[in-house]
């Protein structure tokens, strides 16, 4: 069954029908004729073609004015601007920042001093070694040194995890995380492992009279508190 199509409203109506059912406009006598377009008739907003009799714009829903194609190239298209909104950064993320900052800063300070110190008990025991034998003198600074090396180049990762954070960043907290998580089990290791190899056991009253035992416990508890203030803060990350 072949239909009629409402120039006016794009209904298509009954082939019997004179007028549309939707709206009550006259419908051309001809289906082929109802879908021409009529010559120079375009919508003034897009540009498009539009049907003999529509009020509006079939593609933009402007309302239809008789203006040629010519005319249509000197309407500026409109544009639109994209806004994009920048999330807030979380209150545990700007903690987590200023921890690993801190922690950053004055462990550059604290593995300058211990390098600097590796480096004096080396020479020391050097000159020392000239007028009583001790073994293996020149590397009595090695170990220290050596952990001196590995603490400065933690803590600088600590700076760059706090930069990252105070972007809100992700790649900020993944650094954090894997940077506290290091630290707690290297400073674990080094609180535990010698009194292990020296000793056979783990003497927790001489580990405790330890005079590195409250710098130590410091830097853990630094690090356990940016690792939970990043996870808090983990879903505010982009």
């Amino acid at each position: 069954m072949t239909r009629k199509y409402c120039p006016s409203c794009a209904y298509w109506n009954p082939e019997g029908d004179i007028f549309c059912e939707n709206c009550g406009t006259k419908l051309p006598e001809s289906e082929s004729a109802s879908l021409q377009p009529q010559a120079g008739r375009y919508c003034s907003n897009c540009g498009e073609a539009v049907l003999q009799g529509n009020t509006f714009c079939p593609n933009c829903g402007y309302q239809i004015r008789h203006v040629s194609r010519e005319a249509t190239m000197q309407i500026p298209k409109q544009t639109v601007t994209r806004v994009t909104v920048e999330k807030g950064r979380s209150t545990s993320i700007t903690v987590a920042t200023v921890l690993f900052f801190t922690y950053g800063v004055l462990g550059i300070i604290g593995a300058f001093l211990i390098i600097g110190g590796s480096i004096m008990l080396g020479m020391s025991a050097s000159i020392l070694a000239y007028f009583i034998p001790i073994p293996y003198a020149q590397l009595s600074g090695v170990l220290p040194g050596l952990f001196g090396i590995v603490w400065l180049l933690i803590s600088v990762f600590g700076i760059v995890a706090g930069v990252e954070l105070w972007r809100s960043r992700k790649i900020g907290g993944k650094i954090g995380i894997a940077l506290s998580s290091i630290s707690i089990v290297f400073i674990v290791i080094i609180a535990f492992l010698p009194m292990y190899l020296g000793q056979g056991s783990i003497n927790y009253s001489s580990l405790l009279a330890s005079p590195y035992i409250t710098p130590m416990i410091l830097i853990i508890t630094l690090n356990l508190l940016s690792l939970a203030f990043t996870l808090i803060g983990w879903r505010s990350l982009f």
